[in-house]
């Protein structure tokens, strides 16, 4: 599995320790030089093509089945010492109950042991897929004929995981090479005389250890009664080390695979063989029918690969071990523990191996108990906690964002543009940052705070203020370079000597944990977090006898009774002519009714402004204006309108702006009216769009 980063689909071969011979019999069906294609029953009979003879004996099959053998270009074995053709066996049924004989006939003296390659497609776990994978048993010679039986599947099935039958194909293939059997028996490896034998003893030795250690740990092998495992070594390319792979045949044929071109390095070897052998431990604990295992990923692959990659670091001498495989998955812990597609299960899982460090050994062997037993993958890891999420997960998030668990955390990947959502705070127009956003459950959202204006004023402070959840919680983090370190938590946070962050190269990291825990683990909770500068200014708000807003530069869709829809662009003054109102604590509210003259004016305003973040958090006007031809209403709400004091710019001293769509985002209603009092004509404002130069600007004087 090891540097194994991609997902495909394996075709796995496996050798099977050889018997006598059998009889043949039957006639075929249809045939060319290279093709056979022959029906077989419950009578039994044989089916031959060039080089080679497969026997069916009596009661085999439940059924007639047709086979099909041929001559196969299929050249995965290439570089091996190969002593026939490559075949292909086509349409036997997977659960056949007697053994198969296949005889190949070899091409060539062999002074070595010689063997059988059989083939199936079934699912090696560390690729996520099925691929073409070869083991390597002992045949005797009958003759210059080469024999040995497939192996007959387990039958072990309850009645709920019956399998009635499916149709499989077999790669056959003779070689020649060398077999070694493991110091306690629990593995037999099969390879070629060109590999080291120095290098096979190491992987049996290492294998040998990975089995003593996972049982040390608690693990129950006892689902697997047929030893030893397989272990083929061959040249499995440039990149791979080394997978497992799970058998239809059931787990008492699960195997290895091993790569002869990285046999020689020892330290990844002892690696891989811990993290494989693992795999197969694993498979131990699926509740999943033989068939089911070796043609699909299991639904808690991500435990899987994530248990794997954390028990690496018991195979090696190296100090504070980190996978390799972590890398570009370090964001993993993140995304939602019940949300990651299956498609993506191994890379969530490279990245949750600390999820397993955090836990260590005490959690591991329960979880799989729990998995066995039919639990959900998450179920399995809340079940085998006594405490709640709410308890550790905040913990977790914490201890990982601190790179305590695994110090491969880089704070600058980690507050990327990609993994984070953005604040950066360039000039001092940058007042106020409203995020609006979800957060998956058992995850954790990430805000990235920059502090990239010149000068902090001495005084300014920075607020974060996350709306309460009770699955919500907020901490605070200032990074730079490598570094990362904790500040606070807490639903409010405050935060000072800004120019002294700034100076000495600090950005801030919000991270807002969601710990609900709720079947079936994919929901979502949603966050309202405030981030906004102030002063430590007392502002006097009664000073204020007036206020008027305006937005400028919208597209309004009108809609009108002649049944049509146009655009047009407006700028609008609320209210257009300067009425005097007042403050009542934190609230201006002005009231007019001018019913003297045209137009007439009836109408309200309140605004309500919080003074320790200077944000108008509210905004309330509506009016009718009567200009003795029509009748025109408005009326717009609004919020979260970001503000400056300028103490000496008198008489308007307090003062905000917002622009483009952070303007159409402040708005929650906008009302636009006009009805004819002769015609009976009328329009309406159906939305209002906003551009980049679209603002919304609001103005306090006092007089």
């Amino acid at each position: 599995m090891k540097n194994v980063l991609l997902v495909i689909f394996a075709v796995s071969l496996i050798f099977i320790k050889c018997s006598k011979d059998s009889p043949t019999s039957a006639v075929d069906d249809t045939s060319n030089n290279d093709v056979v294609v022959k029906s077989i029953g419950s009578n039994g009979g044989s089916i031959a093509v060039d080089s080679i003879e497969v026997s069916v004996p009596p009661n085999a099959l439940n059924n007639s089945t047709n086979l099909t053998i041929s001559v196969n270009d299929n050249n995965e074995l290439a570089g091996e010492s190969l002593i026939s053709k490559s075949y292909l066996l086509e349409g036997l049924p997977d659960n056949y109950s007697q053994p198969i004989t296949i005889k190949i006939k070899s091409n060539a003296d062999n002074p070595n042991e010689s063997f059988i390659a059989v083939g199936i497609e079934e699912f090696v776990k560390s690729k996520n897929s099925v691929e073409n994978s070869f083991t390597m048993l002992d045949t005797y010679k009958s003759g210059n004929d080469l024999v040995c039986q497939l192996l007959v599947p387990d039958i072990s099935l309850n009645k709920l995981n019956k399998i009635e039958g499916e149709s499989i194909s077999l790669f056959l293939q003779a070689v020649s090479g060398k077999s070694y059997t493991s110091s306690f028996g629990h593995f037999e490896i099969s390879y070629s005389s060109l590999v080291s034998q120095q290098a096979i003893n190491n992987l049996a030795d290492y294998l040998e250890e990975a089995y003593s250690k996972f049982s040390a740990i608690g693990f129950d092998y006892s689902g697997r009664t047929k030893w030893p495992v397989k272990v083929t070594v061959r040249n499995l390319g440039q990149e791979d080390f080394g997978h497992s792979v799970s058998s239809v045949w059931g787990d008492n044929y699960g195997y290895l695979e091993f790569n002869s071109l990285k046999i020689n390095d020892s330290e990844s070897m002892r690696l891989t063989a811990g993290h494989e052998f693992f795999h197969l431990v694993q498979g131990l604990y699926d509740k999943r029918n033989r068939f089911s295992k070796a043609k699909f990923a299991p639904p808690h692959l991500w435990i899987d690969e994530a248990a794997a990659v954390w028990a690496e670091e018991k195979f090696t001498s190296q100090n504070n071990y980190i996978s390799s495989i972590r890398d570009g998955h370090t964001s993993a812990p993140y995304k939602g523990m019940g949300a990651s597609p299956l498609a993506d299960a191994q890379s969530y899982g490279y990245g949750m191996s600390a999820l397993i460090k955090y836990f260590q050994e005490s959690k591991i062997v329960s979880i799989y108990n729990k998995i066995k037993a039919g639990s959900h993958p998450v179920e399995a890891i809340l079940l085998s906690n006594s405490e709640p999420a709410s308890y550790w997960w905040p913990d977790f998030i914490n201890q990982y964002t601190e790179g305590k668990i695994y110090d491969d955390i880089r704070p600058l990947t980690l507050a990327s543009d990609e993994q984070t959502q953005l604040f950066e705070i360039n000039s001092s127009s940058d007042s106020l940052k409203i995020f609006e956003t979800s957060c998956k459950d058992l995850s954790a959202a990430l805000f990235n705070i920059k502090l990239k204006q010149i000068y902090f004023e001495p005084g300014t402070k920075l607020k974060i203020n996350l709306t309460p959840d009770a699955n919500l919680s907020l901490t605070l983090y200032k990074y730079k370079g490598e570094s990362i370190e904790k500040l606070t938590s807490g639903n409010e946070i405050t935060v000072g000597e800004l120019q002294t962050l700034k100076d000495q190269g600090w950005y801030l990291l919000a991270v807002v944990t969601n710990d609900r825990w709720l079947s079936p683990y994919t929901g979502s909770k949603s966050i309202n977090l405030k981030v906004s500068i102030q002063k430590d200014e007392t502002i006097d708000l009664s000073k204020y006898k007036y206020c008027q807003f305006g937005i400028f530069y919208s597209s309004v869709l009108i809609e009108d009774s002649n049944g049509s829809t146009f655009t047009t662009t407006r700028n609008f003054i609320f209210p257009y002519d300067k009425t005097e109102g007042s403050f009542s604590g934190n609230t201006f509210t002005a009231v007019w009714d001018i019913q003297t003259g045209y137009p007439k004016r009836k109408g309200e305003m309140r605004v309500t402004v919080d003074p320790s973040t200077l944000t108008a958090s509210s905004v309330y006007y509506t009016e009718i204006i009567d200009d003795n031809a029509s009748f025109t209403t408005f009326v717009i709400e609004a919020s979260n309108i970001a503000m400056q004091y300028y103490a000496n710019n008198p008489p308007s001293t307090l003062s905000g702006q917002i622009s483009g769509n952070d303007v159409c985002g402040s708005l929650s209603n906008f009302t636009y009216d006009i009805v004819s009092q002769t015609s009976g004509y009328w329009s309406k404002a159906k939305s209002i769009q906003c551009a980049d130069n679209t603002s919304f600007t609001i103005v306090f004087k006092e007089y």
